[in-house]
């Protein structure tokens, strides 16, 4: 798909004829490339990918992928239904076999599907039906979201014909709710710029100068008396003094910091634990510091993780810092001591999770005083003498999702570096920069290099990325590799499991 690739064409009031009232209603375009889509043959099916997009999990169901697109609603609104109104396709196989649903297990072993459900392979017409559907909706910084999941293929069971979408447009039909994102008691508007970045980071990345920025003096607990304060730091006491030299050099560069400890957020805050307490403070610095970005300073022994409930596993939890991150709604809303649960029924609601981030969270995984100092020490080397442009060189790591116990040259279900891929293309699309894409040909490994349309040769690592699961095999693999950078490197290598619910 082509990320971004996305025209507004308008917000209309329609007037329904029966009943008597009015409509409020999105209008959306997305364009999509259809030589994206991958086919493979496995037996006597066809095996349909597209980087970046998510295969059906749904039991019973074709497996065609899906992607999601971000929308930008009104306050004081929610989408009610999601209507296709026009489609413009590719044909890509006249009498092709789809196999279903992948099964989710735990664990290594052969990929399972689930048992295929005659209501979709006896259907009728193209599948899915319809090929756009609401997904998450919630709150991203105080702006109002709406992700709509599109297929960008379609298949008829009846004829096995397959077609890939080249255009659809949607009309998203609007109704109003009582909802709305936490209230912000101060928002510094120059830290609120486009795509997440605040001005600062725009400038810095298109080769500014750093300035000094005024004299601060924030409030111990989040206040809207003192100054804002744009970067905390959570750490322990035994490693406070380093982190505060990273927080000291981040307010003389024109990003005002403050570190605050375990010990003073247990004095300050109530809650069921830690994670609560430390989740209660980054909302009040949120919402009356206009807090932007949390550096976790120290490994899950230092700083909990919070291990958030799925079904996706037929039930299981999964270690996720998002619980840091997305401050709207609440993560244990039926009190049960199990955090993130979805819907299941009317009658078991789950909880109220808003999984859409308000604060740009990272973790440092350090454990003693000396390995704080050489994470601040490499950061310092780093942001003082800095390659000319390297905030336009990253590495992304990836790894086979599904299966489990995938082996080169294996077919893969669900690939990290698909994900990698489409992540490079919303991150790396200006012209400014050329992407290097390699692929390990024994299959232990997947990365994707996007550096300098200049062709300047590096003495640096560029920054790290890793998308893969939060399993400790996968974690411990790819903090060797991290490690291994870090030694060449003047850039301290650090990363979060993607651990999504």
């Amino acid at each position: 798909m082509k990320p971004g690739h996305i025209r507004l064409l308008g917000v209309v009031l329609f007037l329904a004829a029966r009943p008597a009232r009015a409509e409020t209603f999105l209008e959306r375009e997305f364009s999509m490339d259809p030589a994206r889509v991958r086919i493979a043959h496995t037996g006597e099916a066809l095996q349909v990918s597209v980087p970046g997009a998510m295969p059906e999990f749904r039991p019973g169901r074709p497996d065609l992928p899906w992607i999601s697109e971000r929308i930008e609603l009104p306050l004081g609104v929610r989408v009610r239904t999601v209507e296709v109104l026009s489609i413009d396709s590719r044909p890509l196989a006249e009498a092709g076999r789809l196999p279903s649903s992948i099964r989710p297990t735990p664990g290594l072993g052969n990929v399972e599907r689930t048992q295929p459900d005659p209501v979709f392979f006896s259907h009728r017409g193209f599948l899915p039906d319809p090929a756009a559907e609401l997904g998450a909706e919630g709150f991203e910084r105080g702006v109002n979201v709406a992700l709509v999941n599109l297929s960008p293929v379609r298949w008829d069971p009846a004829s096995g014909r397959l077609e890939a979408l080249a255009r659809v447009r949607v009309r998203l039909v609007l109704e109003p709710t009582e909802e709305r994102p936490l209230a912000r008691e101060r928002v510094v508007e120059e830290w609120e710029g486009p795509h997440g970045l605040s001005r600062t980071a725009t400038r810095l990345a298109a080769g500014g100068s750093r300035r000094m920025a005024q004299p601060f003096k924030a409030t111990q607990i989040p206040s809207v008396l003192g100054s804002p304060v744009q970067y905390v730091i959570i750490t322990d006491e035994t490693m406070q003094p380093q982190f505060q030299r990273l927080a000291d050099w981040k307010t003389e560069s024109g990003v005002p910091a403050a570190v605050r400890t375990m010990t003073f957020i247990r004095q300050q805050y109530v809650g069921a634990d830690d994670a609560e307490r430390i989740r209660t403070f980054i909302r009040d610095a949120y919402t009356r510091w206009g807090t932007k970005w949390v550096l976790l300073g120290g490994d899950t022994d230092v700083i909990p993780v919070r291990f958030g409930t799925t079904t996706f596993y037929s039930g299981t939890t999964i270690a996720t810092d998002l619980y840091y991150q997305c401050l709207d709604g609440n993560w244990d809303a039926d009190g049960d001591d199990f955090y993130g649960e979805g819907y299941y029924s009317s009658s078991v609601p789950g909880d109220n999770a808003d999984l859409l981030p308000d604060v740009y969270l990272g973790r440092a995984p350090c454990t003693t005083l000396a390995q704080a100092q050489l994470f601040v020490n490499k950061t310092l080397t780093y942001e003082k003498t800095p390659v000319a442009d390297y905030m336009k060189n990253v590495l992304l790591f990836a790894e086979v999702l599904f299966p489990q116990d995938w082996v080169y040259p294996q077919e893969t279900t669900l690939d990290g570096g698909s994900i990698a891929e489409l992540r490079r293309a919303r991150r790396c699309s200006t012209r400014s920069i050329a992407v290097t894409t390699s692929r390990s040909t024994s299959g232990t490994a997947t990365a994707t290099s996007c550096t300098s349309a200049t062709g300047r040769s590096r003495t640096r690592t560029p920054t790290p990325s890793r998308t893969g699961t939060g399993s400790s095999t996968c974690t411990r693999s790819t903090a060797r590799r991290m490690r291994s950078i870090s030694r060449r490197s003047a850039r301290p290598s650090s990363w979060r499991p993607a651990g999504g619910l």
